[in-house]
């Protein structure tokens, strides 16, 4: 058994980047009886096999990639392959009567070999694929071909600004489906669907600031009132897949975006209004000491567009005239220490939907101290269900009045407690503890010791962790804790020699632990 790795980042010349990420495995039970890397249900572990090129050129970015996976699990979906992707963007040289125009475009092919039938899993028992959930229109692959021209007017001024744009989001497809899907079917399938929707923006500002004390420390306070105003007509898009699309968690930065949605295959109908403001304390070095943001957007029309097999007569917040309030915070103790904030508090259920508080310490000249103090919440998540082969609201697993239901298995109401600190020289402590309150129980914990001398490191973790079951989406199954000691040594200069798995746990635990690594060598 094995797996190996292999990164690589290379400029061939000023303009041109190389770029290699690729790891494979032995077998999709390697992690589950030889490593340590936590899995997470909502969002399955794959392994990149990805290589890029990328050509800076004066005005524009072009991106050529090949992007596989290799899969840890036997309960995950197969995931769409990229290849290959080609991207252009970028925006024409010249600028008459100070319109900037630009451009987006992108040609894909989205491929991957459905399993069928059954495996057989470590037990001996036959256990049918996943795959065999994927049904209908999900069960295509094929090309898609995405162009958005577009053009804007930037109006700036000391005091503020507006920026009206229009931009046209046309996608054409070309798709193959097997024999199983289009039976699956209850309309023709269309093999070259297309869809073009214009996309209106103004975008605009005010910004006013005043000298002011806080604490006995002056300040340039400022106040950034900003609206957005975004219409983007309703397209019907139920006859196009999802190959590479999924919906933003909300935010106060998600108020001014011009699409709900992250990749190409659903264009978000709007017609609505964004209003924020923001205030920053900035000392007179420069120093920004703390910035506050608030917001809400106020909608005009229902938000129809879904993603597959979700209708958004279902969802209160598609149907609302208003989002919750979204609320983001950083407050800067000093140049090591900071605090980070965001919630999401809906107006109308008076709940908070989100949020998320995390301080953060490491200081700029010695980044081997690093403190960590957290809490996150979340009580609404839109997923993609593995065992059921399709997209789902909500936080509960499975259906209510079956035996397998489990109500909030998704909420998310967890802190997370790190700690990298010198305890004597070249001695060093690390401990993690994150523990989920929704359910009552500890997800990882672990804690130990690292040595450093000029040429290597040595640690060695205890560490506890939820072990997911590799063949089982049950949560019953998921639920067993496991334990284990881990040895590391790095020779400084070139990598792991024992213990590559620590490395893993370590870079995911802990906010910073990266960082550190980096300024090591």
């Amino acid at each position: 058994r094995w797996m190996y790795n292999w990164q690589h980042k290379q400029g061939l010349d000023s303009r041109l980047l190389a770029e290699v990420d690729y790891t494979d495995i032995s077998d999709p039970y390697y992690f589950q009886d030889l490593s340590s890397d936590l899995e997470n249900l909502e969002t399955p572990d794959f392994l990149n096999q990805r290589g890029t090129l990328t050509y800076r050129g004066d005005s524009f970015v072009a991106r050529l990639n090949a992007h596989a996976y290799a899969q840890t699990s036997v309960v995950d979906i197969t995931p769409y392959e990229r290849l290959p992707q080609l991207t252009l963007d970028g925006q024409l040289p010249f600028q008459p009567g100070g319109l900037n125009f630009f451009y987006g475009s992108e040609f894909v092919r989205f491929d991957r070999d459905l399993r069928s039938g059954d495996f057989i899993d470590e037990d001996g028992n036959a256990q049918p694929w996943h795959d065999n959930n994927v049904s209908g229109l999900a069960r295509s692959t094929g090309d898609r071909i995405h162009l958005e021209p577009g053009m804007s007017l930037p109006m700036e001024n000391s005091w503020g600004f507006i920026k009206p744009s229009l931009k046209y989001a046309y996608t054409q497809y070309d798709l193959d489906l097997d024999s199983i899907g289009k039976s699956q079917l209850t309309g023709n399938f269309q093999d070259s669907p297309d869809r073009g929707v214009p996309i209106t923006s103004i975008d605009s500002g005010l910004y006013f600031d005043r000298n002011t004390q806080l604490f006995g420390t002056n300040f340039r306070q400022t106040l950034e009132p900003r609206a957005y105003y975004l219409y983007v007509p309703e397209e019907e898009q139920d006859d196009i897949p999802v190959f590479d699309t999924a919906e933003y968690r909300f935010s106060y930065a998600s108020l001014f975006r011009d699409n709900r949605f992250s990749g190409n295959d659903r264009i978000g109908d709007e017609n609505k209004l964004s209003l924020g403001v923001t205030s920053r304390w900035i000392e007179d070095n420069g120093f920004e000491r703390q910035t506050f943001s608030i917001g809400q957007a106020i909608y005009f029309a229902d938000r129809k567009v879904q993603m597959p097999d979700i209708d958004y007569r279902t969802r209160d917040d598609a149907k609302s005239d208003f989002s919750p309030y979204a609320l983001a915070y950083m407050y800067r103790f000093n140049r090591d220490w900071r605090l980070t904030s965001d919630f999401n508090w809906d107006g109308e259920t008076h709940r908070t939907r989100s949020g998320s508080v995390m301080f953060h310490y490491q200081p700029e000249d010695n980044p081997n101290k690093v403190v960590n103090a957290g809490f996150r919440y979340r009580d609404d998540t839109i997923r993609y269900d593995q065992a059921s082969g399709t997209w789902t609201y909500g936080s509960d697993f499975g259906t209510p009045g079956t035996a397998n239901y489990i109500k909030d298995y998704y909420k998310i109401e967890q802190h997370d407690v790190s700690v990298i600190w010198p305890m004597v020289p070249q001695w060093n402590v690390i401990a993690r503890w994150q523990h989920d309150y929704a359910r009552n129980r500890t997800l990882e914990a672990f804690g130990g010791f690292e040595y450093d001398s000029c040429c290597w490191k040595l640690r060695l973790i205890n560490r506890y962790w939820i072990d997911y079951d590799e063949t089982s989406l049950n949560p019953d199954v998921n639920e067993e804790p496991d334990r284990g000691i881990f040895l590391q040594v790095v020779l400084k200069g070139l990598g792991n020699v024992l213990g590559g798995k620590t490395e893993g746990f370590l870079e995911q635990g802990i906010q910073g632990y990266r960082e550190r690594e980096e300024q090591a060598f």
